[in-house]
């Protein structure tokens, strides 16, 4: 038998988190987290810390890669709906993202509905593998 190993492996794991939010009264797509060059996203998390019933609709998604923006690669404004307290994780989209060729940034995407008093913030979980 012969052997074809290439592995490269990682021995450090992260988590960043974005800063406190309120909504955004704009309806627009905000860059967020920072992803390095060769980093390996495995867990997205959307915390909802203080709820409000204003009915807002959120995406995550990436840029960079140099790929093609995908707003809401992460989390579906169905995942990402203000409706309940507590930390979300992206169940129907369920993927990871490498950013092998180059850099990228974890955006969120807003419908702009105006809630004042919703406070949320996104945890990211990655490697970086070289």
């Amino acid at each position: 038998m012969t052997d074809f190993f290439r592995n490269k492996l990682a021995d450090n794991y992260k988590l960043a988190m974005s800063g406190l939010f309120n909504v955004p009264t704009i309806s627009s797509t905000y860059n967020i987290i920072r992803i390095p060059h060769w980093a390996f996203v495995y867990d997205v998390f959307f915390e909802v810390e203080t709820l409000d019933g204003g009915g807002a609709l959120i995406e995550i998604g990436f840029v960079g890669n140099g790929d093609t923006a995908d707003p809401n690669y992460f989390f579906t404004t169905t995942e990402g709906v203000l409706s309940a307290a507590g930390i979300l994780t992206g169940v129907s989209t369920g993927r990871a993202k490498y950013f092998s060729d180059a850099s990228g940034v974890i955006t969120l995407t807003t419908n702009a509905t105006a809630v004042t008093t919703a406070q949320y913030r996104v945890f990211v979980g990655y490697s970086v593998i070289q």
